[in-house]
């Protein structure tokens, strides 16, 4: 199962995201998606100059943090609402967190 956590903490942005969907081993479309937003998401902020940039993209482990307002909290909240669709469309195969103050 992929778990991804997003939090805030003041203007302080994270997703940790780990775990494998094995919805179809070797052709498992539900682990891309996953990947896909949070590889865009980590393109953008480096793209939109986020301060304080932290990363770790390997297969199977994510970990991405940034202070920002603006973009950098949309950009985060989309990528929230993203993998959340993902998550309903294969709840046996992500799960998704998210702060309480995350919106």
């Amino acid at each position: 199962m992929t778990r991804a956590v997003f939090s805030r903490r003041g203007e302080r942005w994270r997703v940790e995201m780990d775990g494998h969907a094995d919805y179809d081993p070797g052709h498992d479309v539900v682990c891309a998606g996953c990947s896909a937003i949070v590889y865009a998401l980590a393109n953008y902020l480096r793209g939109v100059g986020a301060e304080r940039l932290e990363e770790r993209l390997e297969p199977g482990e994510v970990r991405l943090e940034a202070e920002g307002g603006g973009a950098v909290a949309a950009a985060f909240q989309m990528a929230a609402v993203g993998l959340e669709e993902i998550a309903r469309q294969y709840p046996e195969h992500v799960q998704v967190k998210k702060s309480e103050n995350f919106f």
